[in-house]
């Protein structure tokens, strides 16, 4: 069995903006480029358009939106069953993350009103830093850091178009000193975690590398990130949601302590550095 891959890494893009997503050429060049780079089963197929494909293909998505399907299906490839758009959306949304995820990293505020958004930004906070983030994103996309206070005109126009695309997210701005990823399956059956990674971003966000990490790379941080997991996993069961995922999380410093934030996003899909030991 052949299996042929639609890595659409812009996924959350076409979650947020809906059928008419289309991806403007230097961020198509710069996914098709890190697609072509992707390690894959062996054997599997990258399908793109135009794409040849034995007979008898069967589909994995990096997420199974509606163009992604429709790419599959163009390609004569087998399809086996995919969540409805609805649950995909829904559970990769930045509010069904920071539910489970409660007040691990203090105050937070989720709201479409520009106003609202502004003040609880003039306010110092825990850190007299901001970040503000839209229900979607993901690879750093679709947030950005600010300084506690008045914002400037660029960052209330950043503002003003994200609350029309949905929610936006204000959360402290911390000092991460490392990157914690779990990845896992959710199937029928239940939910199993298969690895734990160790991530680095840039300073706005986006995606660097990834390498697995044994839990004592952590210390005693370790359980807590398995626990967030396993209670990620059961929450995208219980929505409807069943294929692969990751949380992403970090250890950051709190005064001279450091602590862990264990659900700093959920993502219900493939993710980078996915592997054999992973399952496909």
């Amino acid at each position: 069995m052949t299996l042929a891959f639609v890595l659409n890494l812009d996924a959350e893009h076409e979650l947020e903006r809906g059928a008419r997503w289309t991806a403007p050429r230097p961020l198509s060049e710069r996914l098709d480029a890190i697609a072509l780079g992707m390690r894959l089963p062996e054997g599997a197929v990258l399908l793109r358009p135009g794409t040849s494909v034995p007979p008898g293909s069967v589909a994995r998505f990096w997420s199974p939106t509606p163009r992604a399907l429709a790419l599959a299906r163009a390609a004569g490839v087998r399809i086996e069953a995919t969540p409805p758009v609805e649950v995909i959306r829904r559970v990769n949304e930045r509010a069904f993350c920071a539910e489970l995820a409660g007040d691990e990293l203090g105050p937070t505020l989720a709201s479409r009103s520009v106003e609202a958004l502004e003040a609880c930004v003039a306010q110092r906070g825990p850190t007299g830093r901001w970040r503000l983030k839209r229900a979607l994103g993901a690879s750093g996309r679709g947030q950005i850091g600010v300084a506690a206070g008045a914002l400037s005109p660029n960052v209330r126009n950043w503002l003003a178009r994200s609350v029309a695309l949905g929610l936006v997210h204000v959360e402290p701005e911390v000092a991460i000193e490392r990157e914690v990823a779990v990845y896992g399956w959710v199937r029928e059956e239940g939910v199993t975690l298969t690895g734990l990674r160790g991530q680095a971003c840039d300073a706005r966000g986006t995606f660097l590398k990834c390498a697995r990490i044994e839990p004592e790379v952590l210390g005693g941080h370790a359980r807590a990130f398995f626990e967030g997991a396993e209670r990620a996993g059961a929450a995208l069961r219980e929505a409807g949601y069943r294929g692969p995922f990751g949380t992403d999380g970090y250890l950051h410093r709190d005064g001279g302590a450091l602590r862990p934030r264990v659900l700093s996003e959920i993502n219900a899909r493939y993710c980078m550095g996915w592997d054999e030991r992973d399952g496909f």
